[in-house]
């Protein structure tokens, strides 16, 4: 089973700069978070770009297991460091349906929150090639009378402790409201 534990919090926390340009972010500035993995050990590594470098097409050196828009903190603390609902629904329905590893865990993780949200209804299961169960989801609200709009989600056999431990890490991982630490990132 694959996990998002690794040995340190460090390389996930807002860089506060463009990982393209290398210039720092301005207080309320909109950029884009990734999430990649270390092809060197177990750790994933968290590249901030710039809008402007994202939309001339810079981008991590290999695929992302997510993407996502944030903004730079002004420093002060915040009431809510997550995304919200729109961000992680955005988040969740951009990534691949097929991914494995830490990309299946992620997507898992960000079902069961925006399930919690409400923004998702469990409403099958079933059990898949792998022989793991299925959530079989539909985003709720919609134009009336419109089917919903479906998801499959492949439970990757976390047990209770690890998924609470997965969310906790998650929070952190999405979290925009981290200071800067005026050290180098």
């Amino acid at each position: 089973m694959a996990s998002l534990q690794r040995t340190g919090y460090e390389s996930v926390r807002p860089t506060h700069q463009c990982a393209e340009t290398q210039r720092r972010f301005q207080p309320g500035e909109l950029y884009v978070a990734t999430l990649i993995d270390n092809p060197d050990n177990d750790e994933m590594i968290r590249l901030d770009f710039a809008v402007e470098a994202w939309e001339g097409g810079a981008r991590p050196p290999r695929s992302p297991i997510a993407v996502w828009r944030s903004v730079e903190s002004d420093g002060q603390p915040q009431q809510n460091l997550l995304p919200g609902t729109d961000e992680l629904f955005a988040m969740f329905e951009g990534m691949d349906a097929e991914a494995e590893g830490r990309g299946a865990v992620f997507r898992y993780l960000l079902a069961l929150m925006l399930m919690r949200k409400r923004v998702l209804r469990l409403v099958d299961q079933r059990v898949g090639k792998a022989g793991r169960p299925v959530l079989q989801l539909a985003k709720r609200g919609g134009p009336k009378g419109a089917p919903p709009e479906m998801f499959e989600v492949t439970d990757p056999g976390m047990d209770e402790d690890a998924i609470a431990a997965g969310i906790q890490e998650l929070g952190t991982v999405l979290s925009s409201g981290d200071a800067p630490d005026g050290g180098e990132a």
